[in-house]
């Protein structure tokens, strides 16, 4: 029996040359990014305790973690396939019938778990790729550092890649629900049909235009921020007219933080806000602030800064971020006794009822599709279903009104 499997074994080799002749060999290297983007707290203006993302980390090389790397020879075909690590750092093994002249090492945005993927205006692959790297068959070749980005060619993919890393990293990932459910995001760049950035969620899509790659917070983090909440919801939550009292989709005048809005607008736009806040800032942050710019954010941001409640102040986004906030952080303000965990939004979301009556995901609305309540589904809605359908069973109404959302 051994002669016959040895036989055996020289004949295939002789019938199948190029089987024989089989090639291996290993690349290794790290891709780096030029880090660019703004929202960063500076622990020489303010207080950066629990702040995630500090300046020391802004116009720096940062690694690209979490992202598949394919290996590619001479005709394109891929020869080898991994992922890079925390550090940015990939070893991958190639194998090809004969060693290639050379290989290159592709990145395509693609996150390691497919949970997110950056692709072209129509949904094309995008790319950036090495030199030709020298190999031979068995040996192993060190690329050394790779950039997507330099501080002279910055990359607003990459940058748009690394926020929405953060985004998954430092917030939806602390959810068993969006373990389960938040996969296969498609997120396409500088669109022409959206002139700041939006997120569809029966599309599982979001696009961003150009300019929005260095603003973070408003942008690619409040964006997977509406994409997290509606897998929880399972459906829309407001009739979709931003500002109080017009039934359009336009804001005379333009939108700001303290816009008056249609309060179920307000509520479903804070809590992608908090969301995206979170990836930001952990709950035992003294000085949050959320923002639009590309620099760090005004004092004018700051989340836990309390008012004088008068007017339609519970209309404004900014007093809705902060009462949602207020839910999750530990700083004890006023009448802050809350400090929930950061899956107490997405499992409340989840847990409120269909149907169209008060308290109900669709009280906008009958059931016919006619908008009957502009400000449904409104932050006391909010309220009643954390006390009432979450298992965590909170009641937030000290918070409720001491962010003065009895103002409307």
């Amino acid at each position: 029996m051994h002669k016959l499997i040895t036989m055996t074994a020289a004949a295939l080799a002789l019938a199948a040359p190029g089987l024989a002749e089989a090639a291996s060999g290993t690349v290794r290297g790290t891709w780096k990014n030029y880090q660019n983007q703004g929202n960063y707290c500076d622990p020489e203006t303010r207080n950066c305790a629990s702040a995630r993302y500090l300046i020391s980390e802004y116009n720096t090389y940062h690694p690209i973690s979490d992202t598949k790397i394919y290996l590619k020879d001479p005709d394109g075909a891929v020869i080898g396939a991994g992922v890079t690590n925390d550090n940015g750092y990939f070893s991958i093994v190639w194998n090809r019938a004969s060693t290639p002249a050379y290989v290159r090492a592709y990145w395509q945005f693609e996150h390691k778990d497919d949970r997110f993927k950056i692709r072209g205006e129509t949904g094309g692959v995008l790319a950036k790729w090495t030199w030709e790297i020298a190999v031979t068959n068995g040996g192993i070749v060190d690329a050394g550092n790779i950039y997507a980005g330099t501080s002279t060619a910055i990359s607003g993919l990459a940058n748009i890649y690394d926020g929405a890393d953060r985004m998954w990293n430092d917030s939806l990932q602390y959810s068993n629900r969006m373990q389960n459910s938040f996969t296969g995001l498609t997120i396409r760049a500088y669109p022409e049909d959206c002139p700041t950035a939006c997120a569809i969620g029966g599309s599982n899509l979001i696009k961003m235009p150009a300019g929005s790659e260095f603003k973070p917070q408003g942008r690619i983090l409040h964006e997977m921020g509406h994409i997290a909440a509606g897998k929880a919801a399972g459906a829309k939550m407001d009739p979709g007219s931003y500002c109080y009292p017009l039934e359009t989709t336009d804001c005379d005048g333009g939108w700001s933080f303290t816009s008056d809005e249609w309060r179920g607008v307000a509520l479903k736009e804070a809590m992608a806000t908090v969301l995206g806040d979170i990836a930001l800032y952990w709950g035992g942050a003294v000085d949050p602030r959320s923002c639009l710019s590309e620099g760090e954010c005004e004092p004018s941001g700051s989340i836990e800064d309390s008012i004088a409640c008068s007017g339609t102040v519970g209309r404004h986004a900014m007093q809705m971020d902060r009462y949602l906030w207020d839910i999750y952080d530990t700083q004890a303000d006023g009448n802050d006794h809350v400090d929930e965990a950061y899956y107490a939004f997405v499992d409340t979301l989840a847990a409120i009822p269909s149907g169209y009556d008060w308290g109900e995901l669709s009280s906008y609305r009958d059931a016919f599709g006619n908008v009957d309540c502009w400000d449904c589904f409104h932050p006391w809605e909010w309220r009643n279903a954390m006390l009432n359908h979450w298992a965590g069973a909170v009641d937030t109404q000290d918070i409720y009104f001491q962010n003065c959302l009895g103002f409307f």
